[in-house]
């Protein structure tokens, strides 16, 4: 998993939810044996709810990746980053509620770190 680009997606574009479910959560979102704590704020926040949010940002990154790799294993050219937001946006189930202009700077986000591996 590509975890340090995947927290650096979460708290460029979520980071309102990051805050909210709080740093020891965040924490927590990356380990295989995680378990929830209380949230920073207040007793009646909805944690659950934006902790299932992030996870599925979560899902949809890796899928993101996983699909990159898959098209550049499968071809020896360099795989533009217009061509994987298309094949991505089409192929990817797209996170609700995420404004499409972050899903596209998101699929950048993984273009990008891709190829720099």
């Amino acid at each position: 998993m590509h975890t340090e680009i995947t927290k650096q997606i979460l708290k460029k574009y979520f980071k309102d939810e990051c805050d909210l479910i709080g740093r020891e959560n965040f924490i927590q979102l990356f380990d295989e044996s995680s378990r929830v704590i209380e949230a920073d704020y207040g007793e009646n926040m909805p944690i659950f709810e934006v902790i299932g949010f992030l996870v599925g940002i979560i899902g949809f990154v890796d899928s993101a990746f996983s699909l990159y790799e898959r098209m550049t294993s499968s071809t020896e050219q360099n795989i533009k980053s217009d061509q994987f937001i298309l094949l991505a946006r089409k192929q990817l189930q797209i996170p609700e509620d995420v404004d499409d202009s972050v899903i596209i700077s998101i699929l950048e986000m993984v273009a990008k770190d891709s190829k720099e591996l």
